[in-house]
């Protein structure tokens, strides 16, 4: 019966081993997520060490994003680069017209970044954005309100597609 293959974003056994006195090796194949399988190893005064280590460039490797030169967006990740990172896919997916992303980027500049955009992606709560839109409701900025309401529900989904 042939062996499960590794899953994508995931990694196999960790395996430990004295090279010489006092230096420990751990080892482990990780599959990125186009597939392709790569050998991580790391070593430490200990086999627990090296294995800790081990660890920590797996954890990294399976949170870095899955195309090179795009950001990694994490819990921890400030509204600001969420909301530049969220306009360059808009652009780059090209199913919008400009006007359009114009329209976006200015309900972005002028209501929710000052409002939201030192705040991390696990701090804006339905609370705080609720806290936004009503305060462009009370100024009777209805359409403002409905426009940052859109903007922020497609910049939260995306935030749910990156794992954040």
């Amino acid at each position: 019966m042939a062996r499960k293959p590794i899953e994508p974003g995931r990694w196999g056994r960790i395996s430990r081993k004295e090279i010489t006195p006092g230096v420990w090796r751990a080892q482990a194949q990780y599959r990125d997520f186009t597939g392709v399988l790569h050998k991580y190893e790391s070593r430490g005064p200990s086999g627990a060490a090296a294995q800790r280590a081990l660890e920590d460039k797996l954890h990294h490797a399976s949170s870095e994003a899955t195309v090179p030169g795009t950001a990694t967006i994490t819990p921890t990740t400030r509204m600001g680069v969420v909301f530049d990172h969220w306009i360059a896919e808009k652009r780059v997916e090209g199913q919008i017209t400009m006007q359009s992303l114009e329209t976006y980027r200015g309900v972005l500049d002028r209501d929710l970044r000052p409002a939201l955009g030192l705040l991390r992606v696990r701090e804006v709560t339905p609370v705080a954005v609720n806290r936004v839109l009503m305060a462009l409701s009370t100024a009777q900025k209805y359409d403002t309100a409905r426009q940052a309401r859109n903007v922020m529900s497609q910049v939260m989904m995306m935030c749910v597609r990156y794992g954040a």
